[in-house]
Protein backbone atom coordinates (compact mmCIF):
# COMPACT_ATOMS: atom_id res chain seq x y z
CA UNK A 1 0.00 0.00 0.00
CA UNK A 2 1.42 3.22 -0.75
CA UNK A 3 1.47 6.07 1.26
CA UNK A 4 0.47 9.73 -0.49
CA UNK A 5 1.77 12.82 1.76
CA UNK A 6 -0.19 15.67 2.76
CA UNK A 7 1.90 18.36 1.14
CA UNK A 8 3.81 18.43 -2.53
CA UNK A 9 6.87 18.79 -3.06
CA UNK A 10 6.20 22.21 -3.78
CA UNK A 11 4.27 23.19 -0.89
CA UNK A 12 7.39 22.48 1.24
CA UNK A 13 9.70 24.20 -1.20
CA UNK A 14 7.42 27.19 -0.27
CA UNK A 15 7.08 26.66 3.03
CA UNK A 16 11.19 26.52 3.82
CA UNK A 17 11.48 30.07 1.96
CA UNK A 18 9.52 31.78 5.06
CA UNK A 19 10.59 29.25 7.87
CA UNK A 20 14.05 27.88 8.31
CA UNK A 21 14.78 23.86 8.21
CA UNK A 22 15.07 21.88 10.57
CA UNK A 23 11.25 22.39 11.55
CA UNK A 24 8.22 19.34 12.25
CA UNK A 25 5.04 19.64 10.08
CA UNK A 26 2.05 17.96 11.12
CA UNK A 27 -1.06 16.98 9.46
CA UNK A 28 -3.72 18.47 11.62
CA UNK A 29 -6.83 17.09 9.51
CA UNK A 30 -4.95 13.32 9.14
CA UNK A 31 -4.69 13.40 12.97
CA UNK A 32 -8.12 14.63 13.62
CA UNK A 33 -9.33 11.68 11.34
CA UNK A 34 -7.59 8.87 12.97
CA UNK A 35 -8.89 10.16 16.85
CA UNK A 36 -12.02 10.03 15.54
CA UNK A 37 -11.69 7.05 14.06
CA UNK A 38 -9.91 5.21 17.30
CA UNK A 39 -12.67 7.02 19.43
CA UNK A 40 -15.55 5.10 17.29
CA UNK A 41 -13.74 1.81 17.08
CA UNK A 42 -13.88 1.27 20.86
CA UNK A 43 -17.29 2.96 20.90
CA UNK A 44 -18.44 -0.85 21.91
CA UNK A 45 -16.76 -0.01 25.41
CA UNK A 46 -17.95 2.40 27.64
CA UNK A 47 -14.86 2.67 30.18
CA UNK A 48 -12.26 3.11 27.29
CA UNK A 49 -9.64 5.65 27.47
CA UNK A 50 -6.87 5.63 24.88
CA UNK A 51 -3.68 7.48 26.58
CA UNK A 52 -1.19 9.43 24.55
CA UNK A 53 2.65 9.08 25.36
CA UNK A 54 3.47 12.57 26.05
CA UNK A 55 7.76 11.96 25.87
CA UNK A 56 6.69 10.69 21.88
CA UNK A 57 5.91 13.88 20.74
CA UNK A 58 5.61 17.01 24.02
CA UNK A 59 4.14 19.32 21.57
CA UNK A 60 1.23 21.24 23.45
CA UNK A 61 -0.48 21.92 20.37
CA UNK A 62 -0.70 17.94 19.75
CA UNK A 63 -1.92 17.46 23.27
CA UNK A 64 -4.89 19.78 22.98
CA UNK A 65 -5.83 18.39 19.64
CA UNK A 66 -6.08 14.60 21.16
CA UNK A 67 -8.19 16.25 23.98
CA UNK A 68 -10.81 17.16 21.71
CA UNK A 69 -11.69 13.72 21.38
CA UNK A 70 -11.29 12.90 25.08
CA UNK A 71 -7.90 11.50 24.72
CA UNK A 72 -5.70 11.11 27.89
CA UNK A 73 -1.80 11.96 28.54
CA UNK A 74 0.45 8.97 29.59
CA UNK A 75 3.31 11.08 31.31
CA UNK A 76 6.29 9.65 32.71
CA UNK A 77 8.29 12.57 34.20
CA UNK A 78 7.30 16.07 36.20
CA UNK A 79 8.00 18.07 33.47
CA UNK A 80 5.21 15.91 31.39
CA UNK A 81 3.21 16.09 33.99
CA UNK A 82 3.38 20.18 34.31
CA UNK A 83 3.20 20.24 30.32
CA UNK A 84 -0.16 17.96 30.71
CA UNK A 85 -1.55 20.59 33.32
CA UNK A 86 -1.13 23.57 31.29
CA UNK A 87 -2.76 21.70 28.28
CA UNK A 88 -6.18 21.32 30.48
CA UNK A 89 -5.74 17.51 31.29
CA UNK A 90 -6.24 16.44 35.09
CA UNK A 91 -7.61 13.73 37.21
CA UNK A 92 -8.02 10.49 35.53
CA UNK A 93 -7.09 12.36 31.92
CA UNK A 94 -3.49 11.70 33.05
CA UNK A 95 -1.62 8.32 33.72
CA UNK A 96 1.81 8.83 35.25
CA UNK A 97 3.99 5.33 34.32
CA UNK A 98 7.39 5.58 35.23
CA UNK A 99 10.50 3.76 36.64
CA UNK A 100 13.06 4.62 38.94
CA UNK A 101 10.52 7.91 40.03
CA UNK A 102 11.80 10.54 42.55
CA UNK A 103 9.17 11.09 45.23
CA UNK A 104 8.18 14.71 44.18
CA UNK A 105 7.18 12.95 40.73
CA UNK A 106 4.83 10.20 42.91
CA UNK A 107 3.37 13.54 44.87
CA UNK A 108 2.59 15.38 42.14
CA UNK A 109 1.05 13.13 40.48
CA UNK A 110 -1.25 12.13 43.30
CA UNK A 111 -2.09 16.03 43.63
CA UNK A 112 -2.94 16.06 40.25
CA UNK A 113 -5.62 13.61 40.45
CA UNK A 114 -3.65 11.00 38.11
CA UNK A 115 -4.23 7.17 37.51
CA UNK A 116 -0.72 6.14 38.80
CA UNK A 117 1.29 3.13 36.76
CA UNK A 118 3.60 1.59 39.07
CA UNK A 119 6.82 -0.51 37.27
CA UNK A 120 7.87 -2.55 39.81
CA UNK A 121 5.85 -4.49 42.90
CA UNK A 122 8.43 -2.75 45.16
CA UNK A 123 7.02 1.04 44.46
CA UNK A 124 3.92 0.15 46.21
CA UNK A 125 5.26 1.16 49.55
CA UNK A 126 7.26 3.42 48.18
CA UNK A 127 4.16 4.84 46.84
CA UNK A 128 2.33 5.07 50.62
CA UNK A 129 5.35 6.02 52.06
CA UNK A 130 5.89 9.28 49.72
CA UNK A 131 1.76 10.40 50.04
CA UNK A 132 0.89 8.57 53.10
CA UNK A 133 -1.64 6.80 51.17
CA UNK A 134 -2.89 4.31 48.75
CA UNK A 135 -5.15 5.70 45.82
CA UNK A 136 -8.29 4.28 45.18
CA UNK A 137 -7.36 3.33 41.39
CA UNK A 138 -4.18 2.34 40.75
CA UNK A 139 -2.53 0.17 37.67
CA UNK A 140 0.33 -2.03 37.45
CA UNK A 141 2.39 -1.98 34.39
CA UNK A 142 2.19 -5.38 32.95
CA UNK A 143 5.20 -7.33 31.00
CA UNK A 144 3.43 -10.23 29.21
CA UNK A 145 6.72 -11.42 27.80
CA UNK A 146 7.43 -13.76 24.95
CA UNK A 147 8.34 -13.48 21.66
CA UNK A 148 6.64 -10.51 18.87
CA UNK A 149 7.29 -11.05 15.53
CA UNK A 150 7.45 -8.11 13.37
CA UNK A 151 7.56 -6.30 9.79
CA UNK A 152 11.11 -4.93 11.16
CA UNK A 153 13.59 -5.50 14.11
CA UNK A 154 13.25 -1.96 15.73
CA UNK A 155 11.20 -3.22 18.62
CA UNK A 156 12.40 -5.70 21.18
CA UNK A 157 10.82 -8.64 22.46
CA UNK A 158 8.91 -8.13 25.47
CA UNK A 159 10.83 -10.81 27.49
CA UNK A 160 13.98 -8.68 26.97
CA UNK A 161 12.47 -5.46 28.43
CA UNK A 162 13.01 -4.25 31.68
CA UNK A 163 9.84 -2.29 31.94
CA UNK A 164 6.67 -4.10 33.98
CA UNK A 165 5.99 -6.93 36.07
CA UNK A 166 5.38 -10.40 35.10
CA UNK A 167 2.34 -12.61 35.59
CA UNK A 168 4.23 -14.35 37.89
CA UNK A 169 5.23 -11.01 39.56
CA UNK A 170 1.93 -9.57 40.14
CA UNK A 171 0.55 -12.92 41.79
CA UNK A 172 3.32 -12.87 44.41
CA UNK A 173 2.46 -8.86 44.95
CA UNK A 174 -1.22 -9.62 45.27
CA UNK A 175 -1.14 -12.54 47.47
CA UNK A 176 1.42 -10.75 49.53
CA UNK A 177 -1.03 -7.88 49.91
CA UNK A 178 -3.93 -10.58 50.80
CA UNK A 179 -5.89 -10.60 47.45
CA UNK A 180 -5.58 -14.27 47.34
CA UNK A 181 -5.80 -16.47 49.99
CA UNK A 182 -5.00 -20.12 49.54
CA UNK A 183 -8.30 -22.81 49.60
CA UNK A 184 -8.45 -26.21 50.49
CA UNK A 185 -11.54 -26.71 48.09
CA UNK A 186 -11.65 -29.48 46.01
CA UNK A 187 -12.30 -29.32 41.84
CA UNK A 188 -16.33 -31.08 43.30
CA UNK A 189 -16.67 -28.36 45.77
CA UNK A 190 -16.37 -25.54 43.46
CA UNK A 191 -18.70 -27.15 40.60
CA UNK A 192 -21.09 -27.68 43.45
CA UNK A 193 -20.93 -24.20 44.40
CA UNK A 194 -21.00 -23.26 40.46
CA UNK A 195 -24.47 -24.91 40.18
CA UNK A 196 -23.08 -28.30 38.27
CA UNK A 197 -25.18 -31.26 38.91
CA UNK A 198 -24.81 -34.52 37.12
CA UNK A 199 -27.78 -35.87 34.73
CA UNK A 200 -28.09 -38.87 36.91
CA UNK A 201 -28.02 -36.54 40.38
CA UNK A 202 -30.11 -33.39 39.33
CA UNK A 203 -30.15 -30.53 42.08
CA UNK A 204 -33.76 -30.12 41.59
CA UNK A 205 -36.65 -30.77 38.40
CA UNK A 206 -38.84 -27.62 37.61
CA UNK A 207 -42.39 -29.72 36.45
CA UNK A 208 -44.70 -27.12 34.24
CA UNK A 209 -48.54 -28.77 34.29
CA UNK A 210 -50.83 -27.87 31.22
CA UNK A 211 -54.11 -27.64 33.50
CA UNK A 212 -54.68 -27.38 36.87
CA UNK A 213 -55.72 -30.32 37.65
CA UNK A 214 -52.92 -31.98 36.69
CA UNK A 215 -50.79 -29.83 39.27
CA UNK A 216 -53.20 -30.93 41.71
CA UNK A 217 -52.69 -34.41 40.73
CA UNK A 218 -49.18 -34.52 40.47
CA UNK A 219 -49.28 -32.98 44.10
CA UNK A 220 -51.33 -36.13 45.19
CA UNK A 221 -48.52 -38.63 43.64
CA UNK A 222 -45.43 -36.86 45.21
CA UNK A 223 -47.55 -36.44 48.90
CA UNK A 224 -48.65 -40.15 48.19
CA UNK A 225 -44.55 -41.49 47.17
CA UNK A 226 -43.58 -39.27 50.54
CA UNK A 227 -45.94 -41.30 52.82
CA UNK A 228 -45.13 -44.67 51.48
CA UNK A 229 -41.52 -43.84 51.59
CA UNK A 230 -40.73 -41.35 55.01
CA UNK A 231 -36.86 -42.15 54.10
CA UNK A 232 -36.45 -41.26 50.77
CA UNK A 233 -39.26 -37.74 50.89
CA UNK A 234 -39.08 -35.47 48.33
CA UNK A 235 -39.57 -31.39 48.95
CA UNK A 236 -40.87 -29.45 46.42
CA UNK A 237 -42.48 -25.92 46.08
CA UNK A 238 -46.09 -25.20 44.67
CA UNK A 239 -45.64 -21.51 43.63
CA UNK A 240 -48.69 -21.44 41.32
CA UNK A 241 -50.32 -23.24 44.63
CA UNK A 242 -49.11 -20.46 46.80
CA UNK A 243 -49.86 -17.67 44.26
CA UNK A 244 -52.93 -18.95 44.20
CA UNK A 245 -53.73 -18.63 47.70
CA UNK A 246 -52.28 -15.88 48.08
CA UNK A 247 -54.97 -14.12 45.47
CA UNK A 248 -57.46 -16.11 47.38
CA UNK A 249 -57.00 -14.61 50.89
CA UNK A 250 -57.33 -11.47 49.33
CA UNK A 251 -60.27 -11.95 47.02
CA UNK A 252 -61.96 -13.63 50.86
CA UNK A 253 -60.79 -10.81 52.08
CA UNK A 254 -62.58 -7.91 49.74
CA UNK A 255 -65.25 -10.62 49.35
CA UNK A 256 -66.31 -10.25 53.59
CA UNK A 257 -65.97 -6.82 53.07
CA UNK A 258 -68.35 -6.84 49.82
CA UNK A 259 -70.81 -8.89 52.17
CA UNK A 260 -70.76 -6.51 54.96
CA UNK A 261 -71.40 -3.42 52.78
CA UNK A 262 -74.45 -5.25 51.10
CA UNK A 263 -75.60 -7.04 54.43
CA UNK A 264 -75.98 -2.94 55.43
CA UNK A 265 -77.88 -2.46 52.64
CA UNK A 266 -80.21 -4.52 53.03
CA UNK A 267 -81.02 -4.20 56.73
CA UNK A 268 -81.60 -0.52 55.76
CA UNK A 269 -83.85 -1.38 52.52
CA UNK A 270 -85.46 -3.70 54.85
CA UNK A 271 -86.04 -1.07 57.22
CA UNK A 272 -87.24 1.25 54.62
CA UNK A 273 -89.53 -0.94 53.01
CA UNK A 274 -91.21 -1.32 56.37
CA UNK A 275 -91.74 2.35 57.21
CA UNK A 276 -93.12 2.80 53.78
CA UNK A 277 -95.63 0.08 54.06
CA UNK A 278 -96.57 1.88 57.53
CA UNK A 279 -97.13 4.75 55.62
CA UNK A 280 -99.22 3.11 53.52
CA UNK A 281 -101.07 1.75 56.57
CA UNK A 282 -101.45 5.00 58.19
CA UNK A 283 -103.06 6.36 54.67
CA UNK A 284 -104.98 3.91 53.98
CA UNK A 285 -106.43 3.53 56.95
CA UNK A 286 -110.36 4.67 56.39
CA UNK A 287 -109.98 1.86 53.59
CA UNK A 288 -109.04 -0.86 56.14
CA UNK A 289 -112.45 0.18 58.12
CA UNK A 290 -114.41 -0.33 55.02
CA UNK A 291 -113.13 -3.40 54.24
CA UNK A 292 -113.48 -4.73 57.74
CA UNK A 293 -117.05 -3.24 57.72
CA UNK A 294 -118.21 -5.10 54.77
CA UNK A 295 -116.57 -8.51 56.13
CA UNK A 296 -112.93 -8.73 55.74
CA UNK A 297 -111.22 -10.41 58.46
CA UNK A 298 -107.69 -9.17 59.76
CA UNK A 299 -106.21 -12.28 57.74
CA UNK A 300 -107.56 -10.64 54.73
CA UNK A 301 -106.94 -7.30 56.17
CA UNK A 302 -102.53 -8.56 56.53
CA UNK A 303 -103.08 -10.78 53.45
CA UNK A 304 -103.92 -7.05 51.11
CA UNK A 305 -100.10 -5.44 52.62
CA UNK A 306 -98.39 -8.50 52.18
CA UNK A 307 -99.40 -9.25 48.48
CA UNK A 308 -98.55 -5.73 48.14
CA UNK A 309 -95.04 -5.96 49.73
CA UNK A 310 -94.67 -9.07 47.45
CA UNK A 311 -95.48 -7.89 44.51
CA UNK A 312 -92.72 -4.70 45.73
CA UNK A 313 -89.99 -7.36 46.22
CA UNK A 314 -90.65 -9.33 42.88
CA UNK A 315 -90.73 -6.20 40.56
CA UNK A 316 -87.73 -4.69 42.26
CA UNK A 317 -85.38 -7.89 42.25
CA UNK A 318 -86.48 -8.10 38.20
CA UNK A 319 -85.77 -4.69 37.72
CA UNK A 320 -82.25 -5.05 39.81
CA UNK A 321 -81.36 -8.45 37.94
CA UNK A 322 -82.58 -6.45 34.14
CA UNK A 323 -80.39 -3.59 34.89
CA UNK A 324 -77.42 -5.48 35.53
CA UNK A 325 -77.54 -8.03 32.68
CA UNK A 326 -77.83 -5.15 30.51
CA UNK A 327 -74.82 -3.08 32.20
CA UNK A 328 -72.61 -6.58 32.41
CA UNK A 329 -72.84 -6.12 28.12
CA UNK A 330 -70.56 -3.05 28.16
CA UNK A 331 -68.00 -4.03 30.88
CA UNK A 332 -67.59 -7.35 28.98
CA UNK A 333 -66.79 -5.78 25.94
CA UNK A 334 -64.63 -3.74 27.26
CA UNK A 335 -63.00 -6.06 29.53
CA UNK A 336 -62.76 -8.26 26.17
CA UNK A 337 -61.01 -5.80 24.58
CA UNK A 338 -58.36 -5.19 26.75
CA UNK A 339 -57.25 -8.96 27.72
CA UNK A 340 -59.39 -10.59 24.85
CA UNK A 341 -61.23 -12.70 26.83
CA UNK A 342 -65.09 -12.74 26.19
CA UNK A 343 -67.62 -13.08 28.77
CA UNK A 344 -65.93 -12.13 32.04
CA UNK A 345 -68.81 -10.12 33.27
CA UNK A 346 -72.02 -12.14 33.23
CA UNK A 347 -74.48 -12.71 35.96
CA UNK A 348 -75.49 -16.50 36.29
CA UNK A 349 -79.48 -17.59 35.78
CA UNK A 350 -79.07 -19.38 39.23
CA UNK A 351 -77.83 -16.29 40.77
CA UNK A 352 -80.40 -14.25 39.55
CA UNK A 353 -83.28 -16.07 40.90
CA UNK A 354 -81.57 -16.36 43.93
CA UNK A 355 -81.71 -12.56 44.17
CA UNK A 356 -85.06 -12.29 43.42
CA UNK A 357 -85.89 -14.73 45.62
CA UNK A 358 -84.21 -12.74 48.68
CA UNK A 359 -85.78 -9.77 47.44
CA UNK A 360 -89.34 -10.50 47.58
CA UNK A 361 -88.03 -12.39 50.98
CA UNK A 362 -86.73 -9.34 52.29
CA UNK A 363 -89.32 -6.92 51.20
CA UNK A 364 -92.43 -9.81 52.91
CA UNK A 365 -90.13 -9.70 56.31
CA UNK A 366 -90.29 -5.62 56.35
CA UNK A 367 -93.78 -5.41 55.77
CA UNK A 368 -94.73 -8.10 58.93
CA UNK A 369 -95.17 -5.70 61.35
CA UNK A 370 -97.06 -2.73 59.27
CA UNK A 371 -99.28 -5.56 58.36
CA UNK A 372 -99.85 -6.84 61.46
CA UNK A 373 -100.48 -3.50 62.65
CA UNK A 374 -103.04 -2.71 59.98
CA UNK A 375 -105.19 -6.12 60.55
CA UNK A 376 -105.17 -4.66 64.60
CA UNK A 377 -107.39 -1.78 63.68
CA UNK A 378 -110.67 -1.33 65.14
CA UNK A 379 -112.83 -1.17 62.09
CA UNK A 380 -115.39 1.98 63.47
CA UNK A 381 -112.24 3.73 65.01
CA UNK A 382 -110.75 3.53 61.42
CA UNK A 383 -114.16 4.23 59.43
CA UNK A 384 -113.92 7.59 61.09
CA UNK A 385 -110.17 8.41 60.58
CA UNK A 386 -110.09 11.52 57.37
Amino acid sequence: MSKKPFVTKEQVEEIVKTYPTPFHLYDEKGIRENAKALKEAFAWNPGYKEYFAVKATPNPYLLKILKDYDMGCDCSSYTELMLAKSCGFDGEHIMFSSNDTPAEEFAYADKLGAIINLDDFTHIDFLEETIGHIPETISCRYNPGGVFTLSNGIMDNPGDSKYGMTKEQLFEMLKGYGFFQESTSTYEDNMSKLGYAELAKPASINLYCAEFADKDEITKLIDKYNEDYPDKEITYTDYIGIMLSSVTKIINAITYVLIAFVAISLIVSSIMIGIITYISVLERTKEIGILRSIGASKKDISRVFNAETFIIGLFSGLIGIGVTVLINIPISKVIESYINVAGVSALPWKGGVILVIISVILTLIGGLIPSRLAAKKDPVIALRSE
